[in-house]
C-alpha cells in the first residue's frame, strides 16, 4: 500500500513538473512573440521616418533643411505640414484627417503602423492660421514620433531645444518659440481649444504646472499657438508643450 500511494505520489509530481514546464515554456512563447511583434512595429515606424526623409528631404552643407512638397503632397495629399524640432528625432510630415481617428495606427502610405502619423485635430479648419494649432502624436516605447516631448521637462533640455520649425506646402518656414510644458487631462477642455478668443487667458491655461521654469516670454492677442500633445502612457493624462509663433 505504502509503495502505491509513493507511485501515485510521483506521478502526481511529475504531472505537475510537466503542467509546470509546459505553463512556463507557454509564457516565454508569448514573451517572446510580442517582442518579436514589438520589434517589428517599430522598426516599421523608423523604417517610414527614413524613407520619407531620403524621398522627400534635402539636408546638406550648401542647403538647408528643404522639403519637396511636389512630391510629399503627391504620396498623400492629407500632409499639410512637416514638423521638425532639431538636435531630436522629431522631424515628420504632418496630417490633417476627416478625423482624429483616421491616422492613429496608419502611416502616411495608408498602411498599418504602430505610431500612425502626427496630426492635427480635425476639428480645425484652418491649421496654422488660427490661434491655436493642435497636433497630436504617439509616446512610443522605442523614442520615435512625439515620444522625446517629456523631456521638456528638464529645464536644460527646454533650453536646448527651444525652436520648433514648421515647413509648410507654401514654402513658408515659421519657427515656433518653446512656451511651456506640462501635464493636463485629455479632457481639458480649455488647453484643447483650438479658437481660443482670450491669449491672455489662455496663457493662464498654459502656465498650470509648467515645467519650464526659466522662462519670461510675452505673449501678444495676435499670437499664434501650436500645441504639441502624447499620451504619458498613465491613464487619460497627457504631455503638452506650447509654443508660440515668432513672426519677426
Amino acid at each position: 500500500m505504502k509503495s502505491d500511494k509513493k507511485q501515485n505520489k510521483g506521478k502526481m509530481l511529475k504531472t505537475l513538473a510537466f503542467f509546470l514546464l509546459l505553463g512556463i515554456a507557454i509564457l516565454f512563447f508569448l514573451i517572446g512573440s510580442t517582442v518579436v511583434n514589438d520589434y517589428g512595429e517599430y522598426k516599421e515606424v523608423e523604417d517610414t521616418q527614413q524613407e520619407i526623409i531620403d524621398d522627400v528631404v534635402t539636408e546638406n552643407e550648401e542647403t538647408p533643411f528643404t522639403v519637396n512638397w511636389n512630391k510629399l503632397k503627391s504620396i498623400n495629399n492629407d500632409i499639410v505640414a512637416w514638423i521638425r524640432i532639431p538636435d531630436t528625432n522629431i522631424s515628420y510630415p504632418v496630417v490633417q484627417g476627416s478625423s482624429n481617428n483616421q491616422y492613429l495606427r496608419k502611416n502616411i502610405y495608408g498602411n498599418y503602423s504602430r505610431g500612425g502619423v502626427p496630426f492635427v485635430d480635425a476639428n480645425i479648419s484652418q491649421p496654422f492660421e488660427c490661434s491655436n494649432t493642435i497636433i497630436y502624436g504617439h509616446n512610443l516605447a522605442n523614442g520615435a514620433i512625439f515620444s522625446q516631448l517629456k523631456n521638456y521637462s528638464k529645464n536644460e533640455f527646454a533650453e536646448e531645444h527651444n525652436i520648433v520649425y514648421m515647413y509648410l506646402p507654401t514654402g513658408e518656414i515659421r519657427e515656433y518659440k518653446v512656451f511651456s510644458f506640462h501635464i493636463v487631462q485629455a479632457t481639458d477642455k480649455n488647453i484643447y481649444d483650438p479658437y481660443v478668443e482670450n491669449l491672455e487667458e489662455y496663457k493662464g491655461y498654459m502656465m498650470q504646472n509648467n515645467k519650464i521654469t526659466n522662462n519670461d516670454m510675452e505673449i501678444q492677442m495676435s499670437d499664434e499657438v501650436i500645441t504639441l500633445s502624447t499620451c504619458t502612457n498613465k491613464g487619460e493624462s497627457r504631455y503638452v508643450l506650447h509654443c508660440i509663433y515668432n513672426k519677426e
